[in-house]
């Protein structure tokens, strides 16, 4: 099989998201509805964005007025899309019962979506080394590790101490066999972020896999 139709494991997205709902994958889809997903999968001021309402709690309802404002000065556009991204990959990568073939359609449209926000926002939208990151993500799950690490190297270039850039292209380099190369690239992050939890907990679990030397006959 083409190895850019093959579905990767799970990333750390995926693992975020499933720690975030609380439950095994089974259990996700049982008691999980769309609605639901929505919620999950997106920030507060997604639902706002999408469908141009405000909520009624007015602490919330300023603080999202807040958020979408700061959005745009920063230079986003297109970012409901971005909503629409983060719920198509989450439906592909958590609900029981979707074939690999259903799940890369989804995750594609995901991609779509991601970037058709970057053609359209600046690269000071405080939301584009996240997209990129979350591009990536994709992109080793599709298999497209030279496009997984152009994206994640992006996000890096933007936003030097963004630790889950740093995770993701260890993680492709890990989906390639590459342990070296998935150690140094955690390393070069804890240098720009050495306060980052994120970045030691992984670099421990990746060392943890590197085979030690050969005990002597």
């Amino acid at each position: 099989m083409n190895i850019r139709h093959r579905i990767m494991p799970f990333t750390r997205g995926a693992a975020l998201a499933l720690t975030l709902a609380g439950a095994s994958t089974g259990a996700f889809a049982q008691t999980t509805t769309p609605g639901d997903l929505a919620r999950l999968m997106t920030p507060d001021w997604c639902e706002a964005a999408v469908s141009g309402r405000l909520r009624a709690d007015q602490d919330k309802d300023q603080a999202i007025r807040a958020k979408l404002y700061g959005l745009e000065k920063s230079g986003c556009q297109g970012y409901q899309r971005y909503c629409s991204a983060l719920i198509t990959s989450g439906r592909a990568l958590l609900l029981e019962g979707e074939t690999p073939e259903t799940q890369r359609t989804q995750l594609m449209a995901a991609a779509s979506d991601y970037s058709y926000v970057l053609t359209k926002s600046r690269n000071e939208c405080s939301l584009v080394p996240d997209i990129y990151t979350r591009l990536g993500e994709i992109q080793t799950r599709l298999g497209q590790f030279k496009e997984g690490e152009e994206s994640f190297a992006k996000a890096i270039k933007i936003k030097g101490g963004h630790a889950p850039a740093f995770v993701g292209l260890s993680d492709l380099y890990e989906n390639q066999g590459n342990i070296d190369k998935a150690i140094a690239v955690l390393q070069a992050g804890l240098k720009t972020n050495p306060t980052s939890t994120m970045l030691k907990k992984k670099l421990q679990r990746v060392q943890a896999r590197k085979p030690g030397p050969a005990a002597a006959p």
